[in-house]
């Protein structure tokens, strides 16, 4: 079972040792991301994610930070999402105290200088027009504004071209010091760190990540309002879909019986979309179908790149799918389903940094930690009338949300299509 242990200034650090492989991972996982911006700063979380790896006090320059840690061969990386951003490093295990040093300054000392942001806001620009060229990724974006709304869900985790031209030193200082606070902190070390008890590491962490100990709180909106469909016209070579509904909050009651569900939907090879849509219509060569969880809501959708004449056949084809679970599934594939989930996070779990990411999303969410045989235990106690229940709970058809970039004359035949289903 891992160790939790909660520091003075708040901090939750969580200790998960394996003494069977020669890394060692840490991961900081803050409780803040892009759901909880205004218009005004949209994509500071992004802008600030960035910034730490810009330069502190200690290592004045971006290259004084990648070079000392590619000197001892780490993997060092940062990722921010809707409600909370991380980072990571994994090394290995003889070098966990260097990458302890490294982060804490990075995320403690760094100087936020005006040179550094006005570079930023450049590479931001172009990140967001990198995804804005890429249909594929992009269609997302549009699926996330139908679904979602108004709601800041319903927006870019980078933020907007204006308020990131916008973002300055004193909003991104504000911002760090209102969230980046002992209370919002989640820290895990998972791996081989037999060098060091968990008392030594309780001092060197709080030592180290002297955040202070509270902040502002977040005041996330739960109002959303949802489209049917949303569209990019654009001359694309093929059309890409993404087709889904409103799903449970992750770590809610349903929310296993759903992942489950998108598995059967489209979630591998032998799913029913992919042998519907494309071994045996021809219609994608890329069809798949996912779960993602929030705090309070989630969404299940499938994704699809087709041929331009087809885009009408294959958005049907997913609506059909959709709507036959609903009534049909069977205790072969939900068992197989099961099997599947189980052995994907079985070779997940493989990687240190998985295991740390694991453990502290579920504090993050549920304020309590599970080992990894306690989350297939839970996979394997979810019944087929969980599954069948949620179906019909989630995939009724005149709560859909289909999103589509494509050419004009094959969004007017989809728009049409939806027209006449009124």
């Amino acid at each position: 079972m891992p160790e939790i242990k909660k520091l003075k200034n708040g901090i939750t650090l969580i200790l998960a040792p394996n003494s069977a492989i020669a890394t060692v991972s840490l991961l900081i996982m803050v409780g803040i991301g892009s759901r909880d911006e205004s218009e005004e700063i949209a994509g500071i979380s992004h802008f600030l994610e960035h910034m730490f790896f810009d330069g502190t006090t200690k290592r004045p320059k971006s290259a004084d930070i990648s070079r000392e840690v590619d000197a001892f061969g780490a993997d060092f990386n940062a990722f921010t999402a809707e409600e909370v951003t991380g980072f990571y490093i994994t090394s290995a295990s003889e070098h966990l105290k260097k990458t302890v040093d490294v982060f804490s300054d990075m995320l403690t000392n760094s100087k936020f200088e005006d040179n550094e942001i006005k570079k930023e806001k450049s590479v931001i620009f172009e990140e967001i027009k990198m995804y804005e060229d890429m249909p594929g990724s992009y269609v997302q974006h549009i699926f996330n504004q139908a679904i979602y709304g108004s709601n800041p869900l319903g927006r870019d985790v980078a933020g907007t071209i204006q308020a990131v031209g916008e973002m300055n030193r004193e909003k991104i200082i504000n911002f760090k010091n209102s969230y980046y606070f002992g209370e919002n902190v989640v820290i895990v070390i998972s791996g081989n760190f037999s060098d060091f008890s968990s008392d030594d590491l309780e001092k060197i962490i709080g030592e180290s990540f002297n955040f202070p100990q509270s902040g502002k709180i977040k005041n996330r909106s739960n109002k959303f309002s949802q489209e049917k469909l949303k569209f990019q016209v654009k001359n694309t070579s093929q059309t890409n879909l993404l087709v889904g509904f409103h799903a449970p909050a992750i770590f809610s009651p349903d929310w296993l019986a759903t992942k489950l569900l998108a598995i059967i939907l489209g979630g591998n090879m032998s799913s029913r979309m992919f042998l519907e849509i494309r071994e045996k219509q021809g219609l994608a060569y890329s069809v798949r179908t996912s779960y993602d969880g929030r705090s309070d809501i989630g969404d299940i959708s499938t994704s699809a790149g087709v041929a331009n004449d087809k885009a009408e056949l294959a958005l049907k084809a997913i609506l059909s799918e959709y709507e036959k679970i609903r009534s049909d599934v069977s205790v072969a594939e939900v068992k197989k389903a099961k099997s599947y989930l189980i052995g994907q996070a079985k070779i997940s779990f493989e990687d240190s940094r998985n295991v740390a990411q694991f453990l502290a999303t579920w504090q993050i969410y549920s304020e309590r930690v599970i080992t990894t045989d306690d989350y297939y235990r839970m996979i394997q106690n979810v019944k087929i009338e969980d599954v069948v229940a949620a179906a019909k709970k989630y995939l009724q058809a005149d709560k859909v949300t289909v999103a589509a970039i494509g050419p004009k004359t094959v969004i007017s035949k989809i728009n049409n299509f939806f027209s006449q289903e009124k």
